[in-house]
This record gives structure tokens, C-alpha cells and sequence, in this order.
């Protein structure tokens, strides 16, 4: 293979263009380096050419293609190797991935300097005399050849290799100790642990490899340095021997990440035993003993590492075998990491929902706890799930919950929940709120009428407290208010605009929309929607669109005949409202006021769409089914049938499967939805 690349390099005709060049040079200038030392490099791009040429400027490590846009060799063929040459690389033409690599112009006046390792794609073992040259993509995939550079390999200094050792060392081992908890880091010490990685990896010693692999699973924000550190080794058995007598540690979660490196190091050992490459049936032998052995070790390991470990167990398992891993990873939920619990309750809910009793005593566990700021809101996913095995369990969690006043509580899982009002409910909210705590959001969900007197004098006493410079509009304790007092709320709210808060809204509460919307506030919404205040207006249609009833809809398109309601928000809000199907008339309207370079296409798209036969969809996302109707998404089919409440006698729809053949709980589905329209008069049709 580095034949290869040397006669690409220096025998092949490159398309380099006269006007671009690049530079080869080693940063700061040295010639000489000893085996295992860093040899930074800098590739210059300039140009003397008239235009701008756009360039790729990713410095990130070779994770997925074998070279990306830089190819370096060296010369004489032996003493060097590529440390990942035998790596099953994808992506090998180049070809971005994502939303692609970083970019920058390169012209005349602004040169562009990329900074790199040398030994990430040559690893000097041999001293020597050694002349290097790449060859580069970046430029707009012109092939650009550099100059070469002469390098002096010298002897590994032993002295010097264990002072990088013990320094990398100290440095890894202080951020195993220190594990962060899920979803928190600090990402100033993870820059130095990958340096740290980094530096072991250019040592490229058997000690420096049996640490790695030591560390391979326990230092997550890094995991893919170390294992490309691994990969690179020259010693692939003695890192493997380190990984595999490991696996019955206690607290090490053995991972999909952690089996496969194993496995490819274990395999790469093999290699340099026999002289040859395994047989795709000696690498499936041994991916089977590695996974027998996980499972047996999966038993005696501590909470969060047996939980790691069945998860990843279970994920790539076969459907048709992954029971009997389904039913140990269930029972070992409550000590997963956010992460497992994440995609157990979301995305893989389907397949695990079944196990009613044994889910019931873990889901209440789980919705009991505090989210944390930066963690994944478990709790209240789990909450969500109890609710459908059982309300009353989760009925008395939310009330568990307001009454220890958890602000990290996830509030939108919380509002979903309608609880029978009481006086002892009343108090515990008005008293929280009397105190500054951030409940506006509860007492405006839950809190009864009884004490609408007291919340208003507690909402004046914080008013008058405010401190100098806080906003005067009203906050989310207002959909209280239009709730209880419509009349009251309509009337203060008018008070602040006119001591010179204009622009003050009706309470906007984002992502609370529909358990906080009552009549009362959608009338004022309606009444905001025709304001001449642009902030005001749009403030009002995004909530509309979001949680306005049906009966909301005709008023908000007479809106368009007024001139401060015309525009694309109008538009938009009409288009996109969850709870109102649109007619020809409306479109009409809509067409009326649209922007011709925008609104006006997705109106003629949605009209076209809906047109009878109306096309229904199953959708199946993150753990939820429902029905795909135009651009409205029913999560139950009873907020499906409230909908078809709008629609005449005898309409019809037809069922776009996502097969064939159609899964069976979209069959299921579908016989749900055609007994739901003959209910209103209405049917499927082929």
C-alpha cells in the first residue's frame, strides 16, 4: 500500500493549477525528530490568481475516510508505516457526510494555513533520513501536490518517552476519577484529555497501548480518540490482552463501541501471528464468543454498567433472538445512565411496553426523580409512559411533584395532566407563587378559581417588588387569570399597554401552549391579532396556530382584511394551525395576502394536498403512533376524531401504508381509523 501511494505521488500526472499552490513546511522549522516525538506540520494554500476559490479547512482526526483531503508519503518505502492502513474505511472517495466540513476563500490577499500532525498519517519506527511531500485535495478538489521536506529520524529517547508517558498519564487518570455526570463537561479539560490521548498515541509504545486500553469505555467525551489511538497502535495484542481481561471489571460498561474494538484489535493480532487476514468465519466465531462473554459478565456488574451493557447487548441483537436480552436489560433499568433510559422510553417504547409489570414499579421510580438543567428530562418522559399503564400512578407523581415545588420538574410533562382542583392544591401553588418561585406555569394549569382574589393581590405585591428595569408585561400567571377572570386580565393587561408598555402581549408561554389556552385567553389572542403592533400581532398568531380552537380560525382569516393584519405571520399561523382544516374559501383568502416568493407556494402546496380523497399516514416517532393528516399530526385517535368534527358527512380519505407489507401495528391502526369515520359518516377508500 505505501508503494502505492508513492507512485500516486510521484509518477501520476496531477491536475495542479499554475495559479495555486501549497507549502510543506514543519511548524516552526526543525528538521530533526526522535521516534515518537510530535512532528507538527503546516500545509500553506496561496493563490495569484483573480478569483475566489472556496477550500475545505477540516483538521478533524481520520475517523472516517483513510485520508480525507490530505495524502502524505514519505520516502524510502521502509521505516514507516500508515498507523491506519487497515482500517475497513467508508466514505472513501471523499464524500462529506452531515452538513459537511468547514470552509474558507482562499484568493490573492488571504492565504490559508492548515495546522496537522504528521504522525496521524505516518508513524516513524526506524531511524533515518526521510524526505516527505502531500498530496491535497482541499481546494475545490484540485489535486495539489507540496513541495518535499527532508526529516531526520533519531533513536527513541527512553528518558524523554517516560516523561510524556507519566505526564499523559496523570493528566487521564485525574479525568477517569473525575467522570462528569451525564450531559456536563467541561470542554477545556476534554481538549486537554484528547491531547493527552493524542501524545500516547504518537508514542506508539506497548505501555503507552496496554494504558489506553485500559482506559478504552471509562473516559466517555474521548472514547473515539482512544479507540482510534488503539487502532493505530503497533502493538494490537497487547492493547486487545488488556481490553479482554477487563471485561468482568465491576463498573465497565461493555459497549457495541468497546465489543468492536475489541474484536478488530483481537483480529488485527491474528493477522500479524499468521501471516494472513482471518476468514470472514473466524471473525463472525470470534464477534459470537466476545458477545457470549459480555452477557455472562453482564450479571455481575454494578447497576450502571450491567444496564450499558444489556442495552448494547440488545441493540444489536438479532430480533428474532433479542427476548431474552430484552427482559434483563428491563430489570436493570432503574441503574441506567440517562442515555439508555432515553431510547428505552422513547424510540424503543414499542418493543418494550408490553412488560406492563415489571415496567409499572420502574417507570414510578424513574418519574419520581429531579431533572437535572442539563440532563434529558427522563423523568418526565418516564411520567408520560406511567400514564399510559397507569394515570392514577402518575396522577399522584404530579401532584408528589407540585408539592415539593421541583423547579428542575419538566413543566410541559407536568401541564399534561388535568387533576381535580382542591383547596389544599390551591394553597400549596398561591403559596409558592407568594414566595418567588417560578410555578406561574402550575397555578395557571391548576389552580381553581376559589383564590383568584388572592393570586391577583400576590401578583401586584411582586409588580410593585419588581426591580428596576425588569420587564412590566404580564408573565405566564396571566393564563391564570384569563382563565378565571378573563375580564380582570383583559382589563390589566390593557392598563399596562397604556402606561407606555405598548408592546406588551398577552402572556406567551412557548411550549405550553395547549394546556394553558382557554377561551378566555384565545379571545384576547383574537383581539391581539388585529393590533398595529407588529410584536404584538405575530405574538398572538404564533400562539393561536399553536393551541386556537376551531372556532378561532374565522375570525383570524377576517383579520386578513385588516391592513395591519396582512402578511406572512397571519399566513403562516392559518397554515400551520394544529386544531382547524382549511378550505377552498380559506385558500382563497390566504392567496390574497400571500408573498409571492414565499407563503404564496406553500399555500398552493397545502391546497393541492388537500383534496379529497384526503390522504391519511401511520407515523411511529419516538416511541408515539398516530395519524398523518395534510400537515396535522394526531398522537390519539380521540384528538383525530374531534377533528373530523369539521369535516362534512361523507368525506373521504384514502391510506398511504408505509409498506408493503404493512406492519402490524399500522394494520392495526387502520382498522382503528376506518371504524373512527364510519362513526362521523365517513370512509376509506381504495
Amino acid at each position: 500500500m505505501r508503494i502505492a501511494w508513492v507512485v500516486l505521488l510521484s509518477g501520476c500526472a496531477l491536475a495542479q493549477q499554475p495559479d495555486v499552490r501549497l507549502h510543506l513546511e514543519v511548524a516552526g522549522g526543525a528538521r530533526t525528530f526522535r521516534v515518537g516525538e510530535p512532528i507538527p506540520v503546516t500545509l500553506d494554500f496561496t493563490t495569484t490568481g483573480a478569483g475566489v476559490l472556496r477550500m475545505d479547512t477540516d483538521v478533524r482526526l481520520r475517523h472516517l475516510q483513510r485520508h480525507g483531503a490530505d495524502v502524505f508519503a514519505a520516502t524510502p518505502v521502509e521505516g514507516w508505516r500508515d498507523p491506519l492502513d487497515h482500517l475497513p474505511w467508508k466514505w472513501d472517495d471523499g464524500t462529506s457526510i452531515g452538513s459537511g466540513p468547514p470552509r474558507a476563500n482562499l484568493d490573492a490577499l488571504h492565504p490559508v494555513r492548515i495546522e496537522r500532525d504528521l504522525n496521524e498519517f505516518l508513524v516513524f519506527s526506524q531511524p533515518g533520513h526521510y524526505t516527505v511531500k502531500v498530496l491535497s485535495t482541499r481546494v475545490e478538489r484540485l489535486s495539489l501536490e507540496s513541495n518535499t521536506i527532508p526529516l531526520v529520524i533519531a533513536a527513541r529517547d527512553e528518558a524523554w518517552t517516560a516523561r510524556q508517558f507519566a505526564e499523559a498519564k496523570a493528566l487521564l487518570e485525574k479525568a477517569a476519577i473525575q467522570r462528569p455526570p451525564d450531559g456536563m463537561g467541561d470542554p477545556a479539560q476534554e481538549d486537554a484529555q484528547a491531547d493527552a490521548v493524542r501524545k500516547l498515541r504518537y508514542l506508539d509504545t506497548q505501555a503507552a497501548a496496554e494504558y489506553l486500553a485500559a482506559l478504552s469505555g471509562r473516559i466517555r467525551r474521548n472514547d473515539s480518540e482512544i479507540d482510534m489511538a488503539l487502532h493505530a497502535s503497533a502493538v494490537p495484542a497487547a492493547a486487545a490482552a488488556v481490553m479482554t481481561r477487563q471485561m468482568d471489571e465491576p463498573e465497565l460498561g461493555l459497549t457495541q463501541s468497546y465489543l468492536s474494538l475489541l474484536e478488530m484489535l483481537t483480529a488485527r493480532a491474528l493477522q500479524q501471528q499468521q501471516g494472513r487476514e482471518p476468514t470472514q468465519e473466524e471473525r463472525a466465531a470470534l464477534w459470537s464468543s466476545l458477545r457470549t462473554r459480555a452477557l455472562e459478565m453482564g450479571a455481575l456488574k454494578s447497576p450502571r454498567a450491567k444496564a450499558e451493557t444489556y442495552f448494547y447487548l440488545y441493540e444489536t441483537e438479532r430480533p428474532a433472538t433479542a427476548g431474552s436480552i430484552r427482559d434483563r436489560l428491563i430489570e436493570a433499568l432503574p441503574g441506567a445512565p440517562e442515555f439508555v433510559l432515553w431510547v428505552m422510553l422513547d424510540s424503543n417504547w414499542r418493543k418494550i411496553r408490553d412488560a406492563r409489570e415489571k415496567l409499572e414499579p420502574i417507570l414510578e421510580a424513574v418519574a419520581r426523580r429531579s431533572s437535572t438543567p442539563a440532563g434529558l428530562r427522563v423523568p418526565g418522559l418516564a411520567l408520560r409512559r406511567l400514564a399510559e399503564l397507569n394515570a392514577a400512578a402518575a396522577e399522584e407523581i404530579v401532584r408528589s411533584k407540585l408539592q415539593a415545588g421541583d423547579s428542575y420538574s419538566d413543566d410541559a410533562r407536568l401541564l399534561e395532566f388535568s387533576l381535580t382542583p382542591s383547596p389544599a392544591l390551591d394553597r400549596l401553588l398561591l403559596e409558592q407563587y407568594r414566595k418567588g418561585e417560578p410555578v406561574e406555569a402550575r397555578l395557571a394549569r391548576f389552580a381553581s378559581a376559589a383564590v383568584k382574589d388572592e393570586v391577583w393581590r400576590a401578583f401586584e405585591a411582586r409588580f410593585a417588588a419588581r426591580t428596576e428595569g425588569a420587564s412590566a408585561c404580564p408573565t405566564s400567571v396571566f393564563a391564570y387569570f384569563f382563565r378565571v377572570d378573563a375580564e380582570g386580565a383583559t382589563r390589566r393587561l390593557a392598563e399596562l399597554r397604556k402606561d407606555g408598555q405598548a408592546r406588551c402581549i398577552a402572556p406567551e408561554v412557548p411550549g405550553l401552549e395547549q394546556p394553558l389556552m382557554s377561551p378566555g385567553l384565545e379571545r384576547q389572542l383574537l383581539l391581539d391579532a388585529r393590533s398595529t403592533d407588529g410584536w404584538v400581532r405575530a405574538k398572538a398568531y404564533r400562539t393561536l396556530s399553536e393551541a386556537g380552537s376551531a372556532e378561532a380560525l374565522g375570525p383570524l382569516v377576517e383579520a386578513l382584511s385588516v391592513g395591519a393584519g396582512r402578511g406572512d405571520e397571519a399566513v403562516f399561523a392559518i397554515l400551520n394551525g394544529k386544531r382547524w382544516f382549511l378550505t377552498d374559501a380559506t385558500y382563497a383568502r390566504l392567496k390574497a395576502v400571500c408573498s409571492p416568493d414565499h407563503s404564496c407556494r406553500e399555500v398552493e402546496r397545502l391546497q393541492q394536498e388537500s383534496k379529497q380523497p384526503y390522504l391519511l399516514n401511520s407515523w411511529d416517532a419516538h416511541g408515539t403512533e398516530g395519524v398523518f393528516l395534510v400537515n396535522h399530526q394526531f398522537v390519539t385517535l380521540a384528538a383525530f376524531g374531534e377533528f373530523l368534527g369539521q369535516l362534512p358527512n361523507g368525506t373521504e380519505f384514502q391510506w398511504r401504508s408505509g409498506g408493503p407489507p404493512m406492519r402490524t401495528e399500522e394494520a392495526e391502526r387502520r382498522r382503528a381509523v376506518v371504524q373512527l369515520l364510519a362513526e362521523h359518516g365517513m370512509r376509506l377508500v381504495e
